[in-house]
């Protein structure tokens, strides 16, 4: 795959592209932090999406990523994933 992309950050892809791939692999810090802006995305533009996954996708965060984000003690992150997954559980 050619691109074109600084080394450090074509590491961290690859990276995380084998860590998504295997469940035992322990995550790096900048994975952690990779994952919760890609999902802190994906919250924010939302309405977007499919109605139909809004429930699935806020549930998820809800449960798993927002456990991920604690352990970065960025309480901003917190509260707002906290608050687009409410507001799309209740749509």
């Amino acid at each position: 795959m050619e691109n074109n992309l600084p080394g450090p950050v074509a590491d961290l892809i690859l990276k995380m592209e084998k860590a998504g791939s295997c469940p035992v692999c322990s995550w790096t810090e900048d994975i952690v932090l990779i994952r919760l802006a890609e999902r802190l995305h994906n919250m924010r533009t939302m309405e977007y999406m499919p109605k139909e996954v809004w429930k699935e996708k806020a549930q998820e965060t809800l449960e798993l990523v927002m456990k991920m984000a604690d352990r970065t003690g960025n309480q901003k992150v917190l509260d707002e994933l906290n608050d687009l997954s409410l507001k799309y559980i209740a749509e």
